[in-house]
């Protein structure tokens, strides 16, 4: 009867983790470049390390130790980013940048280079093209891209070269370093739309693919309906679980009553 119990306990605490992700998701469907988090879950068998893949636990559980060898517990191994293309957003502003395929902007902070779909970017007091939080904009040698302050119309193409001037005379200010990740596990958000790289070898530049929209910003790619209807999904199944946790502590009770009156 114990086991069901914990069994019922880890289903409800997972529907709850993922009500906790599925409602910071609904909290970012109007940051632009937000990526959307699911859960990722394992089963876990009782009496074992948890980092056991499920295979090793199995040919652990034939120890004759392990009483009921059938009962598996719900257990939370990680989030999973979602990094499909969001829509994009016409602003008119040239310092409004969008990609349109797969890679990120990088920007520097103290701490290191941080990468982003993020592209509301701005001109900081000195003349720095930086992001909403104030962090540079980086070229691939990780050099600031500063305008010239009387420079005139400023205009990024799609590879990312930065000019200033007009028709007849523009001159070019940097480039963009639009980088991609092979294998996107080596990343891990930090806050504000952004990622860092937590392993693996440097990042790479973007495919040709990939290009630069200016005068646009990317959305987030949380589908507010698909939200939604997945949240009442699972805030049925974590009412399911109350539901049975109580039903399981009213079996215990009448046991209990059972053999007091037996004895």
């Amino acid at each position: 009867m114990q086991e069901s119990l914990y069994i019922a306990a880890s289903g409800g605490m997972i529907q709850q983790r993922k009500m906790e992700t599925l409602a910071n998701n609904l909290a970012n469907v109007s940051t632009s470049g937000f990526k959307k988090d699911s859960l990722v879950f394992k089963e876990i068998l009782p009496g074992l390390n948890p980092n056991l893949d499920f295979e090793s636990s199995k040919q652990a559980l034939q120890e004759p130790r392990y009483s009921n060898r059938s009962v598996s517990y719900a257990g939370l191994t990680d989030f999973a980013t979602h990094y499909s293309q969001g829509g994009l957003t016409a602003t008119q502003n040239p310092l409004d940048l969008a990609l349109e395929g797969d890679g990120f902007f990088k920007v520097g902070t103290e701490e290191g280079p941080r990468y982003t779909r993020k592209g509301n970017f701005h001109l900081d007091e000195n003349n720095r093209i930086v992001s909403a939080s104030g962090l540079p904009l980086l070229s691939p040698k990780d050099q600031e891209i500063v305008v010239p302050s009387n420079g005139g119309t400023i205009t990024i193409d799609p590879q990312g070269t930065v000019t200033v001037g007009d028709a007849v005379q523009a001159i070019t200010v940097g480039k963009l370093d639009v980088v991609h990740f092979g294998d996107k596990s080596q990343l891990k958000k930090d806050g504000e739309s952004l990622f860092r790289q937590v392993a693996g070898d440097p990042p790479e530049k973007a495919p040709a693919s990939t290009t630069i929209r200016q005068g646009f910003v990317e959305s987030s790619n949380v589908n507010l309906v698909q939200e939604m209807t997945t949240m009442i999904q699972t805030i049925r199944t974590f009412e399911a679980m109350q539901k049975l946790i109580q039903t399981i502590d009213d079996l215990n009770g009448q046991s209990i009553n059972s053999i007091a009156r037996v004895a």
